[in-house]
């Protein structure tokens, strides 16, 4: 995790037609904007462990920081919050809950549905990921960036 959080923070913001290296846009409008900040909320929630980012600008367009939170449960609000600004909510699980947490995302229809990623480094999780969610998921990706809904 400590990797992730470090890498959070090297992520440039900008318009990458100015530059290059932006990894991030703003956010496209105002209400995308409040919304996304409306969860900032979320680092007062006992249930919610604020972990990095959590900024936020809007004199020069949306800004708002790539934001990382841990929640105690799999079933936390956050994860069937449909937000697309950078939010990303996590959940850790012993080794063991492997396949109960692949359960609990196939039958969440509507919750988890539109983006999901599997980070592993056994080839058996990962085909086990890909049998159990193939039908449950819009975009789903596989120890790579999740870019929100994009297709190509």
């Amino acid at each position: 995790m400590s990797g992730l959080l470090e890498n959070v923070k090297l992520i440039t913001i900008g318009s990458p037609n100015k530059y290059l290296s932006a990894y991030e846009e703003p956010i496209i409008h105002q209400l995308s904007f409040d919304k996304t900040k409306n969860i900032d909320n979320g680092k007062t929630y006992i249930s919610l462990k604020f972990l990095a980012g959590g900024k936020y600008a809007d004199s020069k367009g949306y800004i708002v920081t790539p934001t990382v939170y841990q929640a105690d449960s799999p079933d936390h609000w956050l994860f069937n919050y449909e937000n697309f600004g950078p939010v990303l909510a996590i959940y850790v699980y012993p080794d063991a809950e492997w396949k109960s947490i692949l359960e609990k995302v196939d039958q969440s229809s509507g919750g988890f549905t539109l983006t999901n990623a599997v980070f592993a480094n056994s080839r058996a999780a990962i085909r086990e990921a890909e049998d159990a969610l193939q039908y449950s998921v819009g975009n789903f990706y596989i120890i790579r960036k999740t870019t929100v809904a994009l297709i190509g």
